[in-house]
């Protein structure tokens, strides 16, 4: 049953550490197929449903701030659609499936063997109505991970130069350990012996680390002491520095929110949510095709180096600000420019499903 999800913050906290996170969720009404805002600059709240019946959602929304707009495809048509279509994104050489709420639609990208009759016959066999899907190909969109070469700045490295951005701080409760959270292709192709340094001092090893590339991109780095690093909720870039203070669901957060990014290469990058639920196929380290799934699309841009950095939505008129994390950078495309360029992200909830770590929040 898909459904909303309601409530950001942990549920309770010591004096460093959140431990535990609460959500209450609501069933999708029928008639329901998303929400976006100022999707056309009206400056309001976009809500998309399969008929006329706004009663449902008049009682808790004021009319005048609100835009309703019929489509076709309810938030359940969609949502299943695009799982569908995931367990035959390599074998049709989908890079990314991505669900866009504003245009009622399932957006296909494929790479340059891609065949969109094939991908037809393929929605035809699954039963799928083939006008939800949008489809179109980029034989020059290569998607990427985004470690690269060390080049100084506040970034997490090997002894062999391979670096990444810093996520957050997080404890593992199973093992009792303190660490930080970054991008998994940061350390996927690296041997154990390899050393991990923040500012030159040594945080731990890649043999006593964790990482996947199944499903999700992340690396768990634990403290190798306690008391050589203390767990810390700061973030900070070059320019300005804040404090992660929650977690934001990202299944209750709009198309259209702004969300800041910190990396080391490119500091800080505002932008916003153009899909809350991205699947993609990419190759790994080793040159094997895995698929990343349920990630944020944004319009900040990332380049190497800002792997594994923090996105959320961030307020504060000055610094320190605070964020609300949604997620870590793990993804870029090839289109980067001065103008053009999207990140694509590791949702917060998923990572410390699949890890069993909770966020330093204050």
């Amino acid at each position: 049953m898909y459904s909303f999800v309601y409530g950001e913050d942990a549920v309770a906290s010591t004096s460093n550490l959140s431990i535990g996170m609460s959500e209450t969720q609501v069933d999708y009404p029928s008639n329901y197929a998303g929400a976006c805002y100022d999707a056309n600059g009206s400056n309001k709240l976009d809500i998309y449903l399969t008929d006329d019946d706004v009663n449902e959602y008049l009682h808790i929304l004021d009319y005048s701030t609100v835009e309703f707009h019929q489509v076709d495809y309810s938030m359940e048509d969609l949502l299943e659609a695009n799982d569908a279509v995931l367990p035959y994104m390599g074998e049709y050489n989908i890079i990314s499936s991505a669900l866009i709420q504003k245009d009622n639609a399932i957006e296909i990208i494929g790479d340059a063997d891609f065949s969109i009759t094939d991908f037809y016959e393929l929605v035809d066999d699954l039963n799928i109505d083939s006008n939800i899907f949008d489809v179109s190909t980029d034989e020059d969109l290569e998607i990427t991970t985004t470690a690269s070469t060390a080049t100084g700045g506040s970034e997490i490295y090997t002894s062999t130069d391979n670096c990444a951005t810093i996520g957050f701080n997080a404890y593992k409760s199973s093992t009792g350990q303190y660490g930080i959270v970054t991008a998994g292709h940061f350390l996927a192709n690296l041997k154990p012996e390899k050393i991990i340094y923040v500012n030159g001092t040594v945080i731990n090893s890649v043999g006593y680390s964790t990482y996947r590339f199944d499903g999700i991109d992340a690396a768990f780095i634990p403290f190798y002491s306690t008391s050589a690093w203390t767990s810390t909720n700061v973030f900070q870039s070059t320019s300005e520095y804040g404090f992660i203070k929650s977690i934001k669901y990202a299944s209750s957060s709009l198309e259209g929110t702004t969300v800041k990014k910190y990396g080391i290469t490119t500091g800080v990058e505002s932008g916003t949510i153009l899909s809350i639920s991205v699947n993609m196929t990419i190759d790994d380290e080793s040159g094997t095709s895995v698929t990343i799934t349920d990630m944020l699309k944004c319009s900040n841009k990332n380049r190497g180096g800002d792997s594994g950095g923090p996105i959320g939505v961030v307020t504060g008129s000055s610094s320190p600000y605070s964020m609300s994390l949604m997620a870590i950078t793990n993804i870029r495309d090839s289109h980067y420019s001065s103008t053009v360029g999207y990140t694509y992200a590791t949702k917060i909830t998923n990572i410390v499903g699949r890890f069993g770590l909770t966020v330093v929040t204050s």
